[in-house]
Formats: structure tokens, sequence, C-alpha cells
């Protein structure tokens, strides 16, 4: 298994490692100045190997990503139980559809099929709408700015329902040590105050030993009861003992993202730009001639594929570099019978 995970890895190191030579190529210049991106030209050469390899790292992330979140889905110990089964199925959806676009690019670029790259095309725009969308609004739903009243409702109602399969994992039986040692690894002191406070099923961790109680609240007292003003008791539980901003574990999980918002915002912000890079390449490509590798069709015979050559920019590069100089005769023998006739009218 791990000579084949070897291997496997390998060869993808070596495909990129082609795909990003090619690219490079485009932009090499000889010593006359010129461009020596062969036969097809800059701008089509560029467009493919740019299609080839936005598409290919974007789907290297998307496996990744997939992976992480089945990880996280299957986990049996660790911070992994904290968010509920939906959010990971929500993750796992999305990061399948990456990989379905993604993918699509891939294999339209290598083995030219037009089906593949409209596929692309469409699904990417919307891709790109989506992630820029929903990621600024998770963005700023974790900071606490409010953006459309309808969308903060839902989202702080899918945070309850979410919280609420998470309080019944966690007073579930068996969970009650695996939920004391996400505290300890997380070194956070339960859900939240309001949760230690009114639910006394939800078991502790040894943050929230102090001075050798088993809580801290065994030698704090602010009143129970109904009429208890929960926050104002929290504000003197925190002043009592001097409790630190990410003392509870949810504080913790809200600050770490808050604090995180540059990094989220910065990977994000790569995603959709090699999205866009991949979309802007396929859609340049659909509308490049046939002949020079494109999707276009062509009317000259020179230009189409032929038998032995395979079609357009899925043959190899001597057959297409062949097929262009036959369009480049055929278009230079045109221009000289033009020049032929303009010049016997001129005689006559």
């Amino acid at each position: 298994a791990a000579a084949g995970e070897g291997l496997l890895l390998r060869s993808v190191g070596r495909s990129v490692g082609r795909a990003v030579g090619r690219w490079s190529a485009c932009w090499a210049r000889d010593a006359a100045g010129r461009a020596v991106c062969g036969a097809m030209g800059a701008v089509p050469c560029c467009s493919k190997q740019t299609l080839l390899c936005s598409a290919l790292l974007w789907l290297l992330i998307s496996l990744g990503f997939l992976g992480l979140a089945v990880f996280g889905l299957t986990a049996e110990e660790g911070p992994f139980l904290v968010p509920p089964d939906t959010i990971y199925i929500g993750l796992v959806g999305m990061a399948g559809l990456w990989v379905l676009v993604s993918g699509a690019g891939v294999v339209s670029r290598l083995a030219h099929t037009e089906v593949c790259l409209v596929f692309f095309i469409v699904m990417t725009f919307f891709t790109i709408i989506i992630t820029v969308g929903g990621s600024a609004f998770l963005l700023l739903f974790a900071n606490e700015k409010g953006t459309f009243a309808s969308l903060d409702e839902q989202a702080g109602n899918a945070q309850i329902n979410a919280e609420s399969d998470f309080f019944e994992w966690a007073t579930a039986p068996g969970s009650e040590q695996a939920w004391i040692d996400i505290q300890n690894q997380l070194e956070c002191c339960g859900y939240d105050f309001d949760t230690i406070f009114t639910e006394f099923t939800l078991t502790t961790g040894d943050r929230c030993v102090i001075n050798g109680a088993a809580t801290f609240f065994d030698d704090f007292d602010c009143g129970q009861g109904p009429g208890v003003n929960v926050a104002g008791c929290e504000q003197q539980t925190r002043a009592a003992f001097n409790l630190a901003d990410d003392f509870f574990c949810k504080d913790k999980i809200v600050l770490f993202i808050q604090e995180q918002t540059p990094f989220f915002a910065a990977g994000f912000g790569f995603l959709v730009l090699l999205q866009v890079t991949a979309w802007f390449a396929a859609f340049r490509m659909y509308w490049v001639p046939y002949g020079l590798g494109g999707f276009m069709g062509d009317d000259s015979d020179a230009m189409l594929p032929t038998a032995g050559g395979g079609g357009g920019g899925g043959g190899d590069d001597d057959g297409f570099q062949a097929r262009r100089r036959r369009g480049r005769r055929g278009k230079q023998r045109a221009q000289a019978r033009q020049g032929g006739g303009l010049g016997l009218g001129g005689q006559r």
C-alpha cells in the first residue's frame, strides 16, 4: 500500500511538473525576443496550460478539503466530535461539488472534450458566486457583523440547531468522557457559562476546577432561580475568578475564528482567484479555433484534425505543428492567388 501511494504521488508530481513547465514556456523568449510558445501562438498556448494548471491545483485542494471533511465525519475522538454531523455532511457536499467541477476542467483539457468544457464553464461561474457570497457571509457572521436580516436569522437558527445536536451528543450515554477529553485538549471549561449555570447534565473538564472545587460554582454563588440575571452573574463570576476571555470552549472557538479571519479570508481569496483564472482560461479556449487547439469550429480543411494526427489540441505536438504548417501554406497560397488576380486585372 505504501509503495502504491508513493507511485501515485510521484505520478501526480510529474504531471504537475510537466504542466507547470509547459505553462512557463508560454512566456519564454528566444535571443531575438520572440515568443517560443510553438506553432499555436502565445495566447492559445497560455490559455491551455493555464486551464490545466489552475484546474488541477483546484482539484488537489478540493480533494484535500474533501478528505478532511470525511475524516471529521468519521472521527471517533478529539475536537472533531464537537461539530454535528450535519455540518460535516454539508462540507462533504461542497467539496464533492468542487471535485466534480475541477475534475471536469482537467478532463476537458486533457481529453479535449467540449461537453466537459461547457459544463466546467457554467458550473465554475455559479461556484465562484457561491464561494464569494458564502465565505463573505460566514466570516462576517463569525465576527458578529450583521448582513441581511433574513440570512442572519437563518444562520442563527442553524447555530441553535447545531448546538442542540451537540448537547444531545454530549449528554448521551458513553459521551461523557469524550466531552471531558475534548475540554482538556482544548484547555477550556464547558460549552459556555449559560450551559454550566442552567444545564447540570453536561460534564466539565479539568479547566473548570478552581481552588480544588469541582467547579468554580462551588466557590461562588450569585443566586439561583428563574429571576437570576445570568449575564450579570457571568460578569460577577469572571471578575471574581479573573477568568480569561477564552475560558469557556465556545468563546475559545469563536475567538480563534475571529483572530484567524485574515488567514481564512486569504485562503478563500486564493481559491476564488484560482477559480476565476480557470474559468477565464476555459472561456478563452472555447473561442479559440479548433485547429489551434481550441473548440471553435473552423472551415479550413487544413485546420481540421486528420486521422493520423488526432484532434486539435488532443494530438501530440508534432502532429499539431504539422497541421499548423499545412494551414499556413494554404493561407499563403490563397494570398498568392489573390495577389495574382489583382495583378492580371491591373494589366487588363
